[in-house]
């Protein structure tokens, strides 16, 4: 059994027994299923609530205008008097998004698309082989859109130029609930550009980001050549630097001891040194190498 959700309401669709009836009933996602796989029912009773009686067919198609959330849908075959539990199939009802178109301009590819009512964000996967198998497909590439961005930038683009083969798009709306996403299992699929090569097509390659700049934890000081200015940075060109070809002169910053004066400004007076009149020999000291006498 599989389920698909449009216009509002969720389709059913299995494989029916020839001559069997099979009833459908659903359940809240966190509640367990009415009863075990090929198991034997009641089908007076088939289960207390909250379980919900959706609907019998022979058909093998079912319309579930209620669907709404993450609901558990479980078959019961009845053949008669028998009635057997079928497997039970988890689902989210969700509508798929609306007017999906896709711009081909050469050198990428704009996607443009409206998200379902009470949906905000989107998965985009694609492949270069065949569509996407569902939303966590590991061969495929995938990028997350919000219908922000969507109305800011006109729609989602990827840069795709021509190779010669086709890309292969499914949008899957992602739905938030219990601080989880889920996203919806089936989507809606597009085709743009038809293969003319023969090979194997490149696998799909994510949209790369740009590294980002590695800020220094200190500011940086940068030598500014002689001549240059901030306005005119090109002035370094035009004038040599004063001291040569090569890297400037490293600057003496040792500190250089001055002499301090007295207390408003006044200079210490120098003392003047006494000069003997008699250079050679003083006669006061009878020539020899004494102290001088006339000191």
């Amino acid at each position: 059994m599989e389920a698909e959700d449009r216009r509002g309401t969720t389709t059913l669709r299995w494989t029916n027994v020839p001559g069997a009836e099979v009833r459908i009933y659903a359940t809240p996602g966190t509640a367990a299923p009415p009863g075990a796989e090929d198991t034997d029912a009641d089908p007076a009773r088939p289960g207390p609530p909250p379980l919900r009686f959706v609907g019998s067919s022979r058909r093998g198609r079912l319309v579930d205008a209620d669907a709404a959330g993450e609901i558990v849908y479980t078959p019961l075959t009845v053949d008669g008097t028998r009635a057997v539990w079928g497997r039970p199939l988890r689902h989210v009802a969700m509508e798929t998004v609306r007017d999906l178109r896709a711009d081909d301009r050469g050198s990428e590819i704009v996607l443009r698309f409206g998200m379902p009512p009470g949906v905000t964000e989107a998965r985009i996967a694609w492949r270069r082989d065949r569509p996407p198998t569902g939303p966590d497909d590991p061969a495929a590439a995938t990028a997350k859109v919000t219908n922000t961005a969507l109305e800011i930038r006109g729609g989602w683009s990827l840069p795709a130029p021509r190779d010669g083969f086709a890309y292969f798009f499914a949008i899957f709306p992602l739905r938030r609930a219990g601080g989880t996403v889920t996203p919806v299992p089936v989507g809606s699929q597009l085709q743009v550009r038809t293969a003319s090569s023969a090979g194997t097509p490149p696998p799909a390659r994510p949209i790369g980001r740009p590294p980002r700049p590695v800020r220094p934890l200190h500011p940086v000081r940068r030598h500014r050549p002689a001549g240059a200015t901030r306005r005119d940075p090109a002035a370094s060109r035009r004038r040599p630097p004063p001291h040569g070809p090569g890297p400037p002169p490293v600057p003496d910053r040792r500190r250089r001891r001055r002499r301090r004066g007295r207390p408003g400004g006044a200079v210490r007076p120098v003392r003047p040194r006494a000069v003997c009149p008699r250079p050679t020999r003083c006669r006061a000291s009878g020539g020899a190498s004494a102290p001088c006498a006339s000191r």
